[in-house]
């Protein structure tokens, strides 16, 4: 399960959204978190569907730096992945461009 601090997605209002877990409370039959996310205080279980709104504008600065941070690095990753696919693409083009050359056939010497 999620810690304290941890940055977890859940739904809220029909919505998957991004929250810092400010509190967590271990119970053997259900979990209860009350997360940060939006400028709201959220609460959930672990088995309920849909978190609630318990306090609204609310401002964290260290939580919203660290929902940023998370997000860029994700996106860094995602744009990280889309570049890798498309250099692969490219070099199977290239190579597939010499083969038809000649240049990796096996009577070049």
């Amino acid at each position: 399960m999620e810690d304290t601090h941890d940055i977890i997605g859940f739904s809220s209002g029909g919505e998957k959204i991004l929250g810092v877990v400010i509190y967590h409370y271990s119970n053997p039959l259900d979990d209860f978190y009350i997360i940060y996310a939006d400028y709201a205080l959220h609460k959930t279980h672990s088995s309920s569907e849909d978190a609630e709104i318990i306090l609204e504008n609310v401002i964290i600065p260290a939580c919203d730096e660290a929902l940023a941070d998370y997000r860029l690095k994700r996106q860094h990753l995602r744009d990280m992945d889309t570049l890798h696919k498309e250099f692969k693409a490219l070099m199977d083009a290239l190579k597939s461009k010499m083969d038809m050359d000649g240049v990796f056939s096996s009577d070049v010497e």
